[in-house]
């Protein structure tokens, strides 16, 4: 068993959370809609109906959340900005009751002797800007930039850890691609018009955030399975693993996506394939939970998803969630 005292004593250690899964108060002090908000209230995408409205209800009960961290002993904790609540339309007027609640959450967390790390974006896209196109529309990029400019405004005096956006292959893919997530669309093209505008986000955001404040620590959080097949389909393992892994990884590392989806972007993104994508990013984040094993589907499977399809490790393998 793996013991604390194997980690070098520059490790950080700490937890994490994300705003829509926690704080509740979905529509409390201003706080505009947001694609979770929207998609959870829709029939049959989630299947008990549980929805975000209430959650933890952090929003009202941080401050015992807090102290009870501090109780542990946690020194680190990572939480996320909900978008909507401080710009309820994702670009214009800004909510001061939002920036109020972060701006008292962010002093709590460092009264009690706990560094907060900030994630800028953990898939609760104002619907208003999904009106528009959400991640699909090229112009996500500004609105994104303005979002970050307002975080630095008002939180940057006391926010120096930050991730960029959490998981871009669950927004892109499970929300764009297979629609199993919000905003529930289920389109080839869409996916590689999500995908490619994180990727341009991520870079142009690290780069503007950068110059608004030279020392933040700015990085990206990517879930990196490993992908597997029980059917010696090398091929399909290679296109799932371009989908879910290296769409991402590699712009952030090489500026290039991976050969065999390389044409696909190109056809989806004339106008914006060009971007920059590589980005010295001062820390990458690496979230495993387990395996994802794939497989080739028939032309006309209902599921088929570039000519591959997946499902998730059975209970009875080994996994950490």
């Amino acid at each position: 068993m793996v013991k604390k005292s194997d980690f070098s004593d520059k490790f950080i250690w700490g937890s994490a959370i994300a705003a829509y899964q926690t704080e509740g108060a979905h529509d409390k002090d201003g706080k505009g809609e947001s694609i979770w908000d929207r998609f959870c209230q829709q029939e049959g995408v989630i299947c008990d109906g549980t929805d975000g409205k209430v959650a933890c209800d952090s929003y009202h009960l941080y401050e015992t959340d807090i102290r009870l961290m501090a109780e542990m002993g946690l020194k680190n904790f990572r939480f996320s900005i909900c978008w909507p609540r401080i710009i309820p339309d994702g670009t214009g007027e800004v909510n001061e009751k939002g920036i109020d609640f972060y701006s008292r959450y962010i002093d709590t967390l460092l009264a009690n002797g706990i560094e907060p790390w900030v994630t800028l974006y953990h898939w609760d896209l104002p619907q208003a800007l999904q009106d528009k196109g959400g991640w699909e529309n090229p112009e996500c990029v500004e609105w994104f930039k303005y979002y970050c400019q307002v975080f630095h405004d008002h939180f940057g005096d006391r926010v120096k850890n930050i991730v960029i956006f959490n998981e871009p292959s669950i927004s892109s893919f499970f929300g764009y691609g297979t629609g199993f997530h919000a905003p529930g669309i289920k389109s080839e093209q869409a996916y590689l018009r999500a995908a490619h505008n994180i990727n341009r986000t991520i870079h142009d955001a690290y780069f503007f955030l950068k110059s608004l404040k030279a020392d933040y620590h700015l990085g990206a959080s990517y879930t990196t399975p490993l992908i597997k097949t029980a059917f010696d389909d090398q091929k399909a393992v290679e296109i799932f693993d371009s989908l879910w892994n290296r769409n991402y990884l590699d712009p952030v590392m090489t500026g290039e996506y991976p050969d065999v989806f390389k044409d696909a972007f190109k056809e989806a993104n004339p106008d914006t394939i060009g971007a920059e994508l590589k980005t010295p990013l001062d820390f990458i984040g690496f979230q495993y939970y387990s395996p994802i094993y794939t497989k080739a589907t028939k032309e006309n499977d209902e599921y088929s998803f570039f000519g591959v399809w997946f499902s998730e490790t059975p209970d009875t393998f080994d996994k950490t969630s």
